[in-house]
């Protein structure tokens, strides 16, 4: 296998890896309903987990979650996130924010109408965090991608 097996250049020139593993995408979706019986399947072609979760941020980072903070957006205990770095955030979107004194955590971006901007949970268990509690809290990205096991 020569380099040109393994790379290539995307739309914008950047170097990237050719699709080395695909995972099959079939045409027929999933019922989450009543058992239904679906119709055999044709494949739909093939799905680069790369290309499609990491290749088209700017900067992605990807950290795990420790805590159950974020279970209700179904972010657990153990959960793989995928984020890209970013100055800008709407009100809502899940970040990963990191504190001055050490340690990380994902929390939905909140800013009231006054400017005032605090990080909640997705659990009602914990209280929001405001900045002027936090010393030194630091938006680092919004998350793109959850994965989770089963």
């Amino acid at each position: 296998m020569t380099r040109d097996d393994l790379l290539k250049k995307d739309s914008v020139g950047r170097i990237a890896p050719r699709l080395l593993f695909g995972v099959p995408f079939l045409e027929q979706g999933v019922q989450a309903g009543p058992n239904t019986l679906l119709a055999d399947d044709e494949l739909r072609g093939y799905v680069s987990l790369d290309e499609m979760m990491v290749m088209n941020l700017r900067e992605p980072i990807m950290v795990e979650v420790s805590g159950d903070s974020m279970e209700g957006e179904g972010i657990y205990d153990g959960s793989l996130i995928i984020g890209e770095r970013s100055n800008t955030f709407n009100n809502g979107d899940v970040v990963i924010i990191e504190f001055e004194g050490g340690g990380r955590s994902v929390k939905y971006f909140r800013k009231d109408p006054r400017g005032k901007i605090r990080f909640e949970s997705a659990n009602p268990r914990y209280k929001p965090l405001y900045p002027s509690e936090q010393e030194g809290v630091l938006v680092i990205g919004k998350v793109k991608w959850v994965i989770n096991k089963k």
